[in-house]
């Protein structure tokens, strides 16, 4: 085998795939999205309004809710410390 995937994939010589001739799918647009959705992201929400310093704002504390995801989980992989016990 040999190629990559951004070029072309070749195997025993015979190439199977080449980006140059590759026709991608038609994206359909999806109806009902997810709740979960960057498209309903408040801030962005606002920004659709025109409201610019509320989207900023909305933007940061989406943020820092996001930082304090990540601080959660790098605790949560901590081992716990032994209690010593002395008797």
């Amino acid at each position: 085998m040999y190629g990559t995937y951004l070029g072309y994939v070749e195997f025993d010589g015979i190439r199977y795939w080449d980006i140059r001739e590759f026709k991608p799918f038609p994206v359909i647009p999806c109806i009902q999205a997810l709740p979960s959705d960057s498209r309903y992201r408040p801030d962005l929400q606002t920004l659709a309004l025109g409201d610019v310093l509320n989207a900023q704002k909305r933007k940061e504390d989406l943020e820092q809710a996001q930082r304090r995801d990540a601080r959660l989980r790098a605790e949560a992989k901590k081992p716990l410390k032994k209690k010593r016990r002395w008797f």
